[in-house]
């Protein structure tokens, strides 16, 4: 375990919480309560440069890309101001603000920011997702969509001959949600947003309308992912969800929290080795297995075999064996349960949904693993067990063991779980070199300074950048990193007792009087970085100092 700043360097850190943070292989980017922000060098652990400051209040969330070619901070806080930033300077290229003169930025915080090459995503607590071109565009440029021209500006958003619109102009503007919008991810054409109003929504930004509503959690949705497959979400209601990108439908829903989880990144790990046709395939094999067993007298869906209510089949049941065509009726709304979900088996009288595109837990290679970040201060490794299907809970972490019990226990405990890194890592070192590199992406943000509110929490989580995997299992998601990952936990399963007496006796006082409530978290082949509601921020690095295991986290870093 390492913290930022260095434990020989306190002044180096934020003086309060950190909201949101990203990291590539080398640098890590965070921002605060204290209005800065920061850029470390996770090799030595120390601030690089000067904090940088502009923003007037809260730093909410953020996205860089260090590329030479790219070289780009932006930001968003909780004075409305998105900021552009040169990241090898820190100096301010642009500052987006509500004006009189410019009224298209946003008049409320701004929760979320996702940017690819094309476009700028924003969204914020005056309820409004925008979209912005990056770089100046010909009017006659197939990025600029038709409707944009009904609202840019001659005087302010063209050159003087009139042909090109220039960078940072408003290309579209998204108005549909209820409550304060507090994430958005961008996939090609695709926006995806979440919000406190319950919803999560889908958007195009050349059409500039709505595609797609997705419901099932019951509580205000605090963070989203999209892979192009599949939405996974973190909420109030405590639960992560997976969703049918394109169906809809619930495929699953993961319990472990006790609060809201505000963050959340998953990693499939089959973009490029299994086709949409073959997941299909496999949520096709489900669905005839639920309808036999239906056939055959089961109640569906119902643990207590007496929640008859879940389903209202009628006559949208199969005449035949294998016959499992939905006849017209929506997948998401096919199949609906309440109480205890599915949390991904493919057990007949455990669905809840059918007609999918993807089948039940949403699918993935067997190096699939979900982490998500709570108010409950605890971080989950998810991982599927691929007997049952389900995603379990398989490695919980907890900021306070290196905030509250100092950095060397930390330390002892990294270099135990380096060590058991490296033994499992050993059979597969040779598949390791040979894997295809994964580019270092763009990250997903975190949230606002948390207005409470019962359902509309005002907190967003992050979304972590879609970046296709490498046609070989990752470092991060190979069988030497779920070994070693099972081997710790019990060893630490193994500890409990002797821990559990000491800490009965005595309560470790908190770090600085600060909670531990997770904000945003990150992870990669080597590394998982969290923030929170300390200033502290801490990470678990399984390299542990180890050659070989730092140059696999080089090329493997994973953000989606």
């Amino acid at each position: 375990m390492f913290s930022l700043p260095h434990q020989d360097h306190p002044e180096e850190g934020h003086q309060e919480c950190v909201y949101t943070l990203q990291h590539t292989s080398k640098h890590l980017v965070s921002g605060s309560r204290d209005r800065t922000i920061r850029k470390w060098d996770l090799r030595t652990q120390r601030l690089i440069g000067k904090p940088l400051e502009g923003h007037g209040a809260s730093v909410l969330c953020l996205q860089f890309d260090e590329r030479p070619e790219e070289d780009i901070i932006i930001s968003g806080g909780s004075d409305a101001l998105v900021i552009i930033w040169q990241f090898s300077t820190g100096k301010i290229q642009h500052i987006m603000r509500h004006t009189a003169e410019t009224p298209h930025p946003h008049s409320e915080s701004v929760l979320n920011l996702r940017f690819d090459d094309r476009y700028l995503v924003t969204c914020s607590k005056d309820k409004t997702i925008k979209v912005w071109n990056r770089r100046a565009l010909s009017t006659t440029d197939p990025l600029v969509p038709t409707h944009a021209f009904e609202w840019l500006d001659p005087t302010h958003n063209f050159n003087s001959a009139g042909n090109m619109v220039r960078e940072w102009s408003m290309m579209a503007r998204f108005e549909g949600h209820q409550a304060a919008v507090n994430a958005v991810m961008i996939h090609g054409d695709t926006i995806i947003s979440a919000s406190g109003d319950r919803q999560i929504k889908a958007w195009s930004i050349l059409r500039n309308r709505i595609q797609k509503t997705y419901t099932g959690h019951n509580k205000g949705i605090a963070c989203v992912q999209f892979d192009g497959r599949r939405i996974v979400s973190g909420s109030s209601d405590n639960t992560v969800r997976i969703f049918d990108g394109e169906q809809l439908a619930e495929v699953g829903c993961l319990q472990g929290h006790e609060n809201l989880v505000r963050t959340v990144q998953a990693r499939f790990g089959d973009l490029d080795t299994v086709t949409d046709e073959e997941l299909e395939s496999e949520a096709r094999e489900a669905d005839q297995g639920f309808f036999k067993a239906l056939e055959a007298g089961m109640m569906p869906a119902s643990s207590s075999r007496r929640r008859s209510s879940l389903l209202n089949l009628g006559n949208a049941g199969p005449s035949r064996a294998g016959d499992h065509r939905t006849h017209g009726q929506h997948p998401s709304s096919y199949l609906r349960g309440v109480g205890q979900r599915n949390a991904g088996s493919s057990r007949p009288e455990d669905m809840l949904s059918v007609g999918t595109k993807i089948p039940p837990g949403g699918g993935g290679s067997r190096w699939a693993k979900i982490v998500s970040g709570s108010y409950d201060e605890r971080v989950i490794v998810w991982k599927r067990d691929f007997k049952s299907g389900r995603w379990m809970p398989r490695l919980q972490l907890k900021q306070d063991e290196i905030l509250n019990r100092g950095m060397p226990e930390g330390r002892r405990r990294t270099a135990n779980m380096g060590r058991l890194m490296a033994a499992a890592n050993g059979q597969q070192q040779q598949q390791q070199e040979q894997a295809a590199q994964v580019p270092a992406g763009a990250v997903g943000q975190p949230n606002p300074t948390a207005q409470p509110a019962a359902q509309n929490q005002q907190q967003q989580g992050p979304a972590t950048a879609a970046a296709a995997a490498a046609a070989a299992p990752p470092a991060g998601n190979t069988p030497a990193f779920a070994a070693a990952q099972q081997a710790y936990q019990q060893q630490q399963q193994q500890q409990q007792h002797h821990h559990h007496h000491h800490h009965g006796q005595h309560a470790p006082a908190r770090h600085h009087s600060d909670t531990n409530r997770v904000f945003k978290l990150q992870f990669d082949a080597r590394r998982l970085i969290c923030c929170s509601q300390n200033k502290v921020i801490v990470g678990w690095d399984f390299a542990d100092g180890q050659p070989e295991l730092e140059r696999v986290g080089e090329w493997s870093v994973e953000t989606s």
